[in-house]
C-alpha cells in the first residue's frame, strides 16, 4: 500500500488513454478544440499536453491554412490559344465539308457555253441559263448545254469579245462558287420557243419563267 505512485488510483487510472488495449481510449475531457482519437489522427498535427502517453491532435487545416493562389495567367493563356486553333481548324473541316457536298461540277469552259447559248440576252440571259445548269446538276443531270458541241465554240466565242468572256467568267463565279440567288424558279429546262416552238418534253412540264427569248420550264412535281 505504501508503494503506491501518486496519482494511481483507480480513478486516476480510468482517465488515462490506453493506445496498446483493443478498444484505445478517449480522454475524459480533451481541450475544445482538441481531438484525442487514436483513429483518424493521419493528417493532423501533433499536439503534446504535460507526460505521458496521452497525445491530443488537431486539424492542420487550422493550423496550416494556405493562402489563396493568384490566376495562372500562363495556363490560360495556353488554353484559350488551344480552343481558338481547335475552333478554326473545325471550321476548316466544315467548309471544306460544304464545298464537296454543294458544289456543281461543271466543265472548266463552261463560260463558252454561256455565250454560246444566250449572248444575244446579254448578262440576264447568260445568268438565267446558269441558273439552269446548275439546277439540273443538283438533281443529277448533265449541264445540257448542246452549244457547247459546237465545232467552232471557241472562234465563235472570240468574235463576241473580251466584254462576254470577262461577263460569262463572273456569272460562273457568282452562280457556282457564291451560290448566288436563283432568278428561273427552279427551272431544269429552257427553250427558245418563238424561234423553234415547243419542245415535245415540254408537255409534261409547266412554265416557271420568261428570260429573253427564252422559256424556262421545270418538271411538275406529283403529290405523293
Amino acid at each position: 500500500m505504501g508503494n503506491k505512485e501518486p496519482g494511481s488510483s483507480k480513478k486516476d487510472n480510468k482517465n488515462k488513454l490506453n493506445w496498446n488495449s483493443p478498444q484505445g481510449g478517449y480522454a475524459s475531457r480533451p481541450p475544445v478544440g482538441l481531438f484525442n482519437l487514436r483513429e483518424g489522427a493521419d493528417g493532423m498535427t501533433e499536439h503534446v499536453e504535460g507526460e505521458g502517453d496521452v497525445r491530443f491532435y488537431r486539424s492542420q487545416m487550422y493550423d496550416f491554412a494556405e493562402p489563396p493562389k493568384e490566376p495562372d495567367w500562363k495556363r490560360f493563356f495556353i488554353w484559350v490559344c488551344m480552343a481558338m486553333v481547335s475552333l478554326a481548324f473545325w471550321v476548316f473541316v466544315a467548309s471544306f465539308i460544304a464545298s464537296k457536298v454543294f458544289a456543281y461540277e461543271v466543265p472548266n469552259n463552261i463560260w463558252q457555253g454561256l455565250i454560246a447559248e444566250d449572248v444575244g440576252g446579254g448578262y440576264r440571259g447568260m445568268y438565267a441559263v446558269a441558273c439552269v445548269v446548275r439546277n439540273r446538276q443538283a438533281v443529277g443531270l448533265n449541264h445540257g448545254l448542246c452549244a457547247m458541241k459546237r465545232k467552232d465554240l471557241d472562234t465563235f466565242c472570240k468574235k463576241q469579245g473580251k466584254k462576254y468572256e470577262v461577263m460569262a467568267k463572273e456569272i460562273v463565279r457568282k452562280v457556282f462558287v457564291e451560290n448566288s440567288p436563283d432568278v428561273t424558279n427552279g427551272a431544269t429546262h429552257y427553250e427558245a420557243v418563238e424561234r423553234y416552238g415547243v419542245p415535245y418534253w415540254a408537255k409534261s412540264m409547266r412554265i416557271v419563267a420568261r428570260i429573253g427569248e427564252h422559256t424556262y420550264y421545270r418538271e411538275i412535281r406529283r403529290k405523293s
